[in-house]
């Protein structure tokens, strides 16, 4: 005979009645930084509870799983809604899953690190049971998959979102991610473990995009001018920029100046901003012998500008008067040198 096939979790009145409180203690409450009900979260949680094999009674816990934190319900409150037995257990599952205050006076920024790393330590107790670690993982995953989720939508702004920033963030879902998967090793634990990672990748590409907007190039060296007429030079050297003016193409003055990281950012931003790094090649224009030469050549990070002309000037290249980017460039390398160029 074949054997029974194994009979689904009843969901009881019990639920409905934890639903229906859950939605009271939370009501007007959001996810953070939007307006979805906070409401949602619980039902993501409960839904990832039940398909990893929860009973009824770890899906309430899910559905009340910040109950303490958020909302201050008690002892009493827990076995007012659902009767002292049944709420007296959520209660103790809810309670071991909350990121308790212990001595600690508040739970804010000020608090933070201290409070996730009494929970870590908390959650690699062996005497904790699986109820309480599978409802912690899927709150986990939930709240990871909506931060991979704003982090490809909108980018790092999605940290200033939280109590701490990226750095703190990363450390504590990784050491989570690190405990829960020797503690509770179920594909649930092995999701959270991937997508931890890829907030990890993601977040670290930003922070290395935002090194690269206030950074120092690793080389730049800039000329304009003509044999007849003064002529400028701004080059790097050792992370200042030299300002030469030449007359004649000999060194008649020299300045330098050591720009601050806002300053490379805007000037960056300025060379975007024209499309500059899209100018390539040599500009000349045949028909005129005497006149303005320049070159340009900046390498900032793998981003390289390497242009050079006669009387032309990009980006279109067919005007012996410089362009509108043109002038741009001019007035972008005046700012970071500190004096005029051009």
């Amino acid at each position: 005979m074949a054997a029974k096939a194994k009979r689904p979790t009843d969901l009881t009145d019990a639920f409905e009645r934890a639903l229906s409180w859950a939605n009271t203690l939370h009501r007007g409450q959001t996810r953070k930084g939007t307006d979805i009900p906070y409401v949602s979260h619980l039902l993501a949680v409960t839904s990832l509870v039940l398909e990893d094999g929860g009973t009824e009674e770890d899906a309430i816990a899910a559905l009340l799983h910040d109950a303490i934190e958020d909302c201050e319900a008690t002892l009493l409150h827990f076995e007012k809604a659902l009767g002292a037995e049944l709420g007296a257990r959520i209660y103790a599952t809810v309670d071991a899953c909350s990121d308790g205050l212990d001595n600690l006076d508040t739970r804010d920024e000020t608090t933070w690190l201290e409070r996730k790393r009494n929970y870590v330590h908390h959650l690699a107790d062996p005497d904790i049971p699986d109820d309480v670690l599978r409802v912690t993982i899927a709150d986990k995953l939930h709240n990871a998959r909506s931060i991979l989720a704003d982090l490809r939508a909108h980018g790092p702004g999605v940290w200033d979102k939280f109590n701490a920033g990226m750095s703190d963030q990363l450390w504590y879902y990784r050491s989570l991610t690190d405990t829960l998967t020797c503690r509770y090793p179920r594909p649930m634990t092995s999701e959270l473990a991937t997508v931890v990672a890829e907030i990890g990748r993601i977040a670290e590409q930003h922070d290395l995009a935002t090194e690269l907007t206030v950074a120092t190039p690793d080389h730049l060296d800039c000329f304009i001018g003509g044999f007849m007429a003064t002529s400028y030079r701004v080059h790097l050297d050792s992370g200042a920029l030299i300002h030469e003016t030449l007359e004649h193409y000999e060194p008649t003055d020299l300045a330098q100046n050591e720009p601050e990281p806002s300053d490379w950012e805007q000037f960056w931003t300025s060379l975007d901003t024209i499309n500059a790094w899209q100018w390539s090649g040599d500009y000349r224009n045949p028909e005129v012998m005497d006149g303005t030469n320049w070159s340009i050549r900046i390498l900032h990070g793998t981003r390289l500008l390497a242009a050079s002309g006669s009387n032309s000037y990009p980006p279109i290249g067919d005007t012996t008067e410089p362009s509108p980017a043109f002038e741009a460039f001019l007035a972008a390398i005046s700012r970071i040198a500190g004096r005029p160029f051009a």
